[in-house]
């Protein structure tokens, strides 16, 4: 009567198995909110018991695994959970309530844990209080804590996505990876990122980030990132230092007193080493000095001894790009430059800009290209670098991204190879890899964040297959050719040909039973010089047909060889 009972309980709350849960963004406040609350604190406040909580409960194992592997005849006990919801009478009496305890091993094979869990639980299940998002229905009767992202990961780019079912864990949903890669994710993920908040599968698109001409993308930290437009102009007696880009705002300098902003670009450029800037006439005028022939030494540095020179003072300054060595003046080398006359040395553009002879200012590299320091040119960035306007060289972009097409910016990576060693690749990134806490099933085993079929199972294309249904004669790339009209791709007589996997066509009876679960790169065959694909009717295989030669049909069964109209 009680189970009845039950079953009629199970069967009325189980549609509103949720609590009041929302995603959020995968801010650092978010995250370290979500980790600092405790599932049985939570549990606590709400005056249910404190027995319903459970630490470790997502690092035991389940009893049907371990069922599984180790069946019958063993002596040793086995500590292992029934699945969320469910207990077994096999249990002590004072683990039947948890769902998980010790069982001895021999009584795995009589276990079916199919008891559900208490009322009490079930109302836990279906409570709607916010406070419960952070708890996890997970082994059996109890619940643990959610497992969430670090909050060393977080980005504005990703929501956490926190179901209100507590049976489920929480997941991350890269809304970046989500719009670049729009045609292979899911519809549900789409609809997170355009509803929630700020971040959506169009603004969080790097490109939509860049701000139109005369605007700057200015962080206003709290408030976000958003376009400001840029200051018009420098103050007076103010030279530019750095003109407005879509990186950051006009920076300007203040002149010196040898110097007057240039009409032709807005710098502070500097009179000859004997001329003074008159602010009223608003140009440079010849500072009164008498050098006389027999007075060279009077020379500034700087300035070099002109002897032709129809007036007093016979000392010139070199102009700019070059430097005096002696009584000369002679030019800077490429990628040098002297930005003031008068100069008595030569210095190196700063990095990713490069000056060739003839031209007057260093120049910035293209977006995605860099000059080293003492590099002749500018050279691109790596695959997994890039660098913007105004930066000196090229950066890593972070693990699991590589850069755009223009060099400038990163995007999610289109392969997971690009991660090193011991890391693996999730939500757009590379992240380390990990031990597994429970056991693989069999002819399986652990690889960093998974459980895959272990390579001994592995074989070469020209080990897959067994013998000829009627003959029992091993097959073999020379039998296959000869009775069947076909070539092995890996053989390398497929080239320019239509290739069909090898468990498409007649073949598929002839292969050994691990080809198709052991995991490997499918074999592929084509259909030898003269034969084309043709599907069967009945089994809707290929085989390769040339009706202008009779086929021999004893080794495969009469209705491959009968092709579609």
């Amino acid at each position: 009567m009680c189970m009845i009972a039950l079953a009629f309980f199970l069967a009325t709350i189980s549609p509103a198995l949720c609590a009041n849960c929302k995603n959020v963004p995968a801010s650092r406040n978010a995250l370290e909110a979500l980790h600092g609350t405790r599932c049985d604190e939570s549990l606590s406040k709400l005056g249910l018991a404190d027995n319903m909580y459970s630490k470790n409960s997502d690092m035991i194992e389940f009893c049907m695994t371990q069922k599984a592997f180790r069946g019958s005849g063993t002596s040793d006990s086995v500590f292992c959970a029934c699945p969320v919801g469910y207990t077994d009478s096999l249990f002590s009496d004072s683990e039947y309530d948890q769902g998980f305890g010790t069982v001895p091993a021999e009584s795995l094979i009589d276990m079916t844990c199919d008891v559900p869990c208490s009322e009490e639980f079930f109302k836990v299940l279906s409570n709607d209080d916010p406070s419960l998002c952070t708890c996890k229905a997970k082994a059996g009767c109890r619940f643990t804590d959610r497992t969430f992202r670090g909050i060393e990961t977080a980005s504005s780019d990703v929501i956490i996505v926190v179901p209100d079912d507590l049976r489920l864990d929480s997941r991350s949903v890269s809304c970046f990876e989500t719009c670049q890669h729009g045609a292979r994710a899911s519809v549900s993920d789409i609809i997170i990122c355009e509803n929630h908040g700020e971040i959506n599968a169009c603004n969080s698109n790097m490109e939509k980030m860049e701000c139109p001409a005369g605007e700057y993308l200015l962080d206003l930290k709290e408030e976000g990132k958003k376009c400001t437009t840029c200051t018009a102009r420098c103050p007076e007696r103010f030279g530019i230092l750095s003109a407005c880009d879509q990186w950051s705002d006009l920076q300007c300098e203040m002149c010196e007193n040898s110097e007057y902003v240039s009409e032709l670009d807005g710098r502070c450029a500097s009179c000859d080493i004997d001329q003074v800037y008159d602010h009223h006439t608003k140009r440079c005028v010849r500072a009164q000095r008498n050098i006389h022939d027999e007075n060279r030494e009077g020379c500034e540095e700087g300035e070099i001894y002109v002897e032709h020179l129809p007036h007093e003072d016979k000392c010139r300054a070199c102009p700019i790009n070059t430097r005096r060595f002696e009584n000369m003046c002679i030019s800077c080398r490429e990628n040098e430059y002297s930005a003031r006359v008068g100069s008595t040395e030569c210095k190196e553009c700063q990095p990713s800009h490069v000056r060739g002879h003839g031209e007057v200012f260093c120049t910035q590299c293209s977006e995605g290209y860099e000059r080293l320091q003492a590099g002749e040119k500018c050279t691109k960035c790596t695959p997994a670098q890039f660098r913007k306007t105004n930066m000196p060289a090229c950066e890593e972009c972070k693990l699991g991204y590589m850069a755009n097409e223009q060099g400038n910016g990163c995007l999610p990576g289109k392969s997971r190879d690009i991660c090193p060693a011991d890391f693996y690749f999730s939500d757009a990134e590379c992240r380390p890899c990990f031990q597994n806490k429970t056991r693989c099933p069999a002819g399986m085993s652990w690889k960093c964040h998974e459980c895959v079929l272990e390579p001994r199972l592995a074989k070469s294309c020209h080990q897959v297959f067994d013998t000829w249904p009627e003959t029992g004669a091993q097959v073999d790339a020379e039998s296959i050719q000869k009775y069947s009209n076909m070539l092995l791709q890996s053989g390398g007589g497929c080239y320019g040909k239509v290739t069909k996997e090898v468990s498409e066509t007649a073949l598929l009876f002839t292969l050994n039973a691990e080809y198709l679960t052991d995991g490997r790169a499918r074999c592929g065959v084509c259909c030898s010089e003269g034969y084309e694909f043709f599907k069967a009717v009945e089994s809707s295989l290929y085989a390769c047909l040339n009706h202008a030669h009779p086929q021999t049909h004893h080794l495969l069964p009469d209705h491959f060889y009968e092709a579609d109209a």
